[in-house]
């Protein structure tokens, strides 16, 4: 072993300990502590044993299915206590991800290999579609991938907190296990496989839906925090028009965006209602009282249509404006695409 790769592993070490110095301070429960600590030794006398390279591997390995086997109660114990942590420690929740997904790969792997044998039976696509097809329309399918967004849009996938990095590197798996999730609870099955397969047929072919949804997150997301600036990092954004956007542009242009519908969209609400009541006002019977609430509300009525007048021209152009920039930000989450298993 190289004296760099030595430095490597040397330094994964002091990570691994000062992370479980940090939890050890969080963790309330002895036997958890307990276990922490015998981990930490192990991480501790790790470098004594570089030099013996094969002692070292059956050594740990030896060690570890120990733990494994004694511990393992508590073992499910500490994830669970993790997960608490993270959403207690705002801190923490990254690296509690990255453990988490990891762990859950790991597991899922194991499960997949214990499950096959040599006479198991493929899934047909067919046979996946019709399942879709029983349990799912095209608007329960939407509002299942609504529910996801919003969730992963206010949790892991927080534009105003993640880079486009950690999006592109984790977009696939958080989707596949928060549909997966959701899957499994509508069908009632307790094949992981036919729910596996059922979750990347409906996250394939949604992909583009998706991505444009979470398009429609970053930009709203850019006028409330200036995460934007750190979720797109060096990165511009090149609309339909071959216009280059930046952070800053686009935070400019949300801002202003977001303030001209909602100015148009308020006047013509306010113009909708006035009308129902002047329509309303038209069926009763004319009292001195009610002639003078009509004027009121028709010159009401008739300030409200031309600022909508005023405002249509302006509106037109800049929700064309919107739409290609959303054009731009769905092609920049789409453009590393990874493949969804069938």
């Amino acid at each position: 072993m190289t004296e760099e790769a030595k430095d490597q592993k040397q330094e994964i070490l002091v990570r691994i300990k000062n992370t479980l110095e940090l939890y050890q301070e969080n963790v309330p429960m002895d036997q958890y502590l307990f276990l922490a600590k015998e981990y930490k030794r192990m991480c501790l006398s790790f470098d004594k044993l570089l030099s013996k390279e094969k002692d070292r591997n059956r050594k740990f390995i030896e060690v570890k299915r120990e733990l494994l086997t004694v511990h393992q109660e508590e073992i499910k114990n500490l994830k669970n206590d993790i997960k608490t942590i993270a959403i207690e420690n705002e801190n923490l929740k990254r690296d509690v991800l990255k453990y988490t997904m990891i762990v859950k790969d790991q597991e899922n792997s194991k499960a997949q290999e214990n499950s096959k044998t040599i006479n198991e039976k493929p899934i047909l696509q067919d046979e996946i579609n019709n399942l879709i097809i029983k349990h799912f329309s095209e608007e329960q399918i939407k509002i299942l991938l609504d529910d996801v967004i919003i969730h992963l849009a206010s949790t892991t996938l927080d534009f105003s907190k993640i880079t486009l990095s950690f999006f592109d590197d984790n977009k696939i798996i958080l989707l596949q296990r928060a549909i997966y999730r959701r899957v499994m609870v509508i069908i009632e099955s307790d094949s992981s496989s036919i729910v596996s397969a059922i979750t990347n047929t409906i996250l394939r072919d949604h992909y583009n839906y998706v991505h444009k949804e979470f398009a429609n997150k970053v930009l709203k997301a850019s006028n409330i925090s200036r995460g934007v600036f750190k979720f797109f990092e060096n990165n511009f954004v090149e609309d339909d028009t071959g216009t280059r956007w930046n952070s800053f542009a686009i935070t400019r242009f949300m801002g202003e965006y977001l303030k001209q519908t909602e100015s148009y969209y308020y006047n013509k609400d306010e113009f909708e209602k006035y009308s129902a009541r002047l329509q309303e006002l038209s069926l009763m019977d004319e009292t001195d009282e009610k002639m003078a609430e009509r004027k009121k509300v028709e010159k009401l009525v008739s300030l409200y249509k031309l600022r909508i007048a005023d405002e249509e021209g302006k509106i037109s152009d800049i929700i064309e404006k919107y739409k290609s920039l959303l054009e731009g930000v769905t092609k920049t989450l789409l453009q590393k695409r990874i493949i969804i298993k069938k």
